[in-house]
């Protein structure tokens, strides 16, 4: 059976960081995330404009933490407080076991191997502490860094996606378990 019911939100850990619920007093760095370039190159989605956005989506965010239709958790470094990425497993259908992960990084902390370290966590999550039986993810043809990331893990390409309705078609990849 998919579980989806935690008693408390499951606070993972990385030898290097600490992934935790997403906080408003975390405004600033979803801020930053949200409306930098870079980050956004690759999604489709629109740019936050100002730090209220930002809290909007928190409050979101944290109403779908608590209904168990998303684990959302804040990335933060042992020794730097404060929020530096996000990744999550979102679109959860529990009929097919499966969920989507998604994720990002502040351009700063990218290139370091932090999201291999917590993609690594997250995935084990998915599949020994949810019972999830597959993890895709969607996402762009260019995004190269990201697909190399996603390789590295075990995913391999499963399909094209042409009804996401975005600017351009996605590239969807999957994982199951290792039996």
């Amino acid at each position: 059976m998919l579980n989806l019911v935690f008693e408390i939100f499951p606070q993972l850990r990385t030898p290097r960081c600490i992934l935790r619920p997403l906080e408003f007093s975390d405004e600033a760095a979803v801020f930053s995330i949200r409306s930098s370039d870079e980050v956004n190159l690759y999604l489709d989605r629109k740019k936050a404009d100002s730090p209220e956005e930002a809290r909007e989506f928190i409050g979101k965010i944290r109403e779908l933490v608590l209904s168990g239709e998303t684990f959302y958790w804040a990335i933060e470094l042992e020794e730097v407080a404060g929020l530096i990425g996000t990744i999550l497993l979102f679109n959860i259908n529990p009929e097919q076991r499966k969920a989507e992960i998604g994720y990002e990084l502040l351009p700063a902390f990218q290139g370091r191997g932090i999201m291999t370290e917590v993609m690594k966590e997250v995935i084990r999550f998915g599949f020994e502490e949810m019972h999830l039986e597959l993890i895709e993810a969607y996402l762009s043809p260019r995004n190269e860094k990201s697909i190399r990331l996603l390789q590295r893990h075990g995913f391999s390409f499963a399909a094209i996606d042409t009804q996401s309705g975005g600017a351009e078609n996605l590239f969807i990849y999957s994982l199951k378990p290792a039996n």
